[in-house]
């Protein structure tokens, strides 16, 4: 295909769309030669060709998030009860788990749970709040935690761009009425008044 060497396909082409289409020329073999009136399509066919453009499948995107997550090392469900001076560490965890007050991920590398660490005092006791937020996060179909994982760690607007976990130990109150929003329709209608106060990161 003829390369678009010519000034006079780019005249009307604004600067920004015209230098980025000649930065994509020498690397991209699908440019036209003829620049369009409106290049943005044409920029976009041109990118979507491009072998460094990939897209994940949700699974596939979803399996990257939790190999990312299991790279934190996160306590597992031994060190969490060690920490806590059980007598059978590993039991504890379960324990708390069952009662809703501790939320664990599944490790299957690790055949273990791992727990976030946004969860934790300063004691490495759970905060009270993981009780209240857990009763009201949905748990049906979740028995990896995974889903509820992602929550925690999933930025939020109506959080400043944070995400639930970078608020839980200082602001949970935030955190648990956003979960009732997002999760119990009929409470965050009643609920429209703004957060008393922001923790911007």
């Amino acid at each position: 295909m003829a390369r678009c060497t010519s000034p006079l396909h780019v005249r009307s082409v604004p600067l920004v769309w015209a230098t980025a289409l000649a930065s994509l020329e020498a690397t991209v073999p699908n440019i036209p030669c003829q620049w369009p009136r409106d290049p943005l399509p044409a920029l976009v066919r041109a990118l979507s060709g491009c072998p460094s453009v990939t897209r994940l499948a949700p699974a596939q995107a979803a399996q990257q998030r939790r190999e990312a997550f299991l790279a934190r090392f996160w306590p597992t469900s031994a060190a969490v009860g060690t920490t806590l001076g059980a007598i059978n560490p590993g039991q504890c965890a379960a324990d708390l788990r069952k009662a809703g007050r501790l939320l664990g991920a599944w490790s299957p590398s690790q055949r273990t749970y791992v727990h976030p660490d946004c969860q934790f005092g300063p004691s490495g006791d759970p905060l009270p709040a993981m009780q209240e937020l857990l009763q009201i996060l949905p748990s049906a179909g979740d028995d990896s935690g995974w889903r509820r994982t992602f929550w925690l760690y999933g930025k939020r607007e109506a959080l400043g761009g944070m995400a639930p976990a970078n608020l839980l130990s200082h602001d949970p109150q935030r955190v648990i009425e956003l979960a009732r929003i997002e999760f119990e329709p009929k409470c965050g209608a009643l609920n429209s008044k703004p957060p008393v106060s922001e923790h911007p990161e």
